[in-house]
């Protein structure tokens, strides 16, 4: 059905999720109460190690309210700009760009009480004799400066990193790198200072200020080191130490600030940080060494691996919680019509519930699914038709942003349409993107959507806009900008004091 004037943005389609899996042609797998499935992950082995806690999921909110807090932070252009629940937006923030620079990179991310941004600022003559700059800042809730500094680089503008991590206690870290040149920001309140090593941050800080870093040339993404930004020391992880590399089964993947990877002799799940290493017994057959590839992307604990395999009829999956020890072991068996889009060897993107999200095709249409065991399927959304594009899959707490290879299932014609799916909805809406005519969207603009899944900022036509979830309420912000990228970040609401 079509939303009124109201919300021109959103187009509700109706998911066929409750009728019996014996008459659909794809079996509906729901975890709660679907064909008799259970939602947890079955047959774990038990915790060898005292399980690692995971901290408090931060919260958002962008419901219209009168709060002075600022929810959103973006960058467009040369400013940094506040959008207020209120759904106002003001900017809070410039960068220092002559008209004859240009902002090559940027990125803003927000944790806590505080917003970070920074902008590498280059001369738009590649000859011209200008050196070029990082300019760094972190902002408070009112939009003051914490910190902020410029610093001259000379890089050779080749082999490019870079990265803006921090944490909630107002440490927030920089790394850049060009071909043989590092440089990196370290700011915990007003207190900073700079380094040249070449490290490129790969995960936030934890509390007392240790993260995950990539030793810079290394000849493997491996050469993983912990950077303890209080002593100002990095220490290499025991990933592919010297006496244990036969041993491990997998590559890492990053989970909390440290490394979540698979080692045999005997077989467990390991997560190493700073501390040091814990491990999960495993009853998995493992194949040494590393043959196992983990997933990019971890979702509400849940990290997927896969395991190998010569083919898509006999590759292994290994669904993981560290934080509860639980596991769990899959192949796939396709629903009769369908195929997988391939790549059996990578491990698929997972949900916030453990459940591996696949895009499965026929000979005209594909369409989003998700499985917790390989067999049993429940199609999300709507199908999409066959076309160019790479899909994409963005979930955050069991909220889904899904961009198929062609447009969805009664999209506007000529328009670029993804589609969003709310936890629990039901239902998934239209996410139109860019229709004919329009202003162009910032090409480097990545969806945004909160850690809690209930708020999305995404471009359309040109214009910022938020999404509210559940409900798919659609604001307009207003907010434009003629550059190639832009960058959003959500704020959590404030914590509450702790009782005493």
């Amino acid at each position: 059905m079509e939303i009124g004037n109201e919300a021109p943005l959103l187009y509700m389609i109706r998911v066929r999720a409750f009728l019996p899996c014996s008459l659909l042609p794809v079996a509906l797998f729901v975890l709660l109460a679907g064909c008799g499935a259970r939602s947890s992950l079955l047959d774990s082995e038990p915790v060898s190690d005292p399980p690692i806690a995971e901290p408090p999921a931060p919260e958002f909110n962008c419901q219209v309210s009168n709060s002075a807090r600022p929810m959103l932070a973006s960058r467009l252009g040369s400013g940094i700009f506040y959008t207020y629940p209120d759904t106002s937006s003001a900017q809070v923030f410039t960068f220092n760009v002559p008209p004859e620079m240009y902002i090559s990179r940027s990125d803003v991310i927000a944790r806590g009480d505080r917003v970070a941004a920074f902008a590498y600022v280059r001369p738009l003559d590649a000859m011209s004799s200008t050196s070029p700059y990082v300019e760094t800042v972190v902002l408070d809730m009112d939009g003051m400066p914490i910190s902020h500094g410029q610093y001259n680089v000379d890089p050779p503008n080749w082999g490019a990193d870079y990265q803006l991590v921090g944490n909630a206690n107002g440490l927030f870290v920089f790394t850049m790198f060009e071909g043989d040149t590092g440089f990196g920001v370290v700011a915990a309140e007003a207190d900073v200072y700079t380094f040249d090593d070449l490290y490129a941050a790969r995960t936030d800080p934890d509390s007392q200020g240790n993260m995950v870093v990539w030793k810079v040339g290394s000849n493997s993404t491996g050469d993983l080191h912990f950077f303890n930004t209080q002593a100002k020391t990095f220490t290499p992880s025991e990933f592919l130490a010297d006496n244990t590399y036969k041993d491990i089964a997998s590559t890492p993947t990053f989970w909390g600030s440290g490394l979540l990877y698979l080692m045999g002799n005997p077989n467990r799940l390991i997560f190493e940080d700073a501390a040091g290493r814990h491990e999960i017994s495993l009853n998995v057959d493992l194949l040494l060494p590393g043959w196992a590839s983990a997933g990019y992307i971890t979702s509400n604990g849940h990290a997927m691996f896969a395991l190998g395999g010569a083919n898509e009829v006999n590759a292994r999956y290994l669904t993981t919680h560290f934080a509860t020890g639980e596991f769990r072991e899959f192949s796939l068996v396709v629903p009769s019509g369908f195929a997988t889009p391939g790549g059996y060897w990578n491990a698929p993107s997972v949900d916030a519930s453990g459940r591996a999200l696949f895009p499965l095709y026929n000979n005209q249409l594909s369409q989003l699914h998700a499985t917790a065991d390989g067999q049993l399927w429940q199609p999300l959304g709507v199908p999409t038709a066959l076309g160019d594009q790479q899909p994409s899959i963005l979930e955050r707490a069991a909220t889904i942003v899904y961009d198929g290879s062609g447009p969805p299932e009664g999209a506007p014609s000529n328009a670029w349409v993804g589609q969003i799916l709310g936890p629990g909805e039901g239902e998934s809406a239209l996410l139109i993107r860019a229709e004919p005519g329009a202003p162009n969207n910032p090409y480097g603009a990545e969806d945004e959507l909160s850690g809690d899944g209930r708020c999305l900022a995404y471009f359309r036509n040109g214009s910022l806009t938020i999404v509210e979830i559940p409900g798919y309420n659609v604001t307009d912000l207003g907010l434009t900008t003629d550059l190639y990228e832009a960058e959003m970040a959500w704020i959590p609401v404030a914590q509450k004091a702790a009782d005493n």
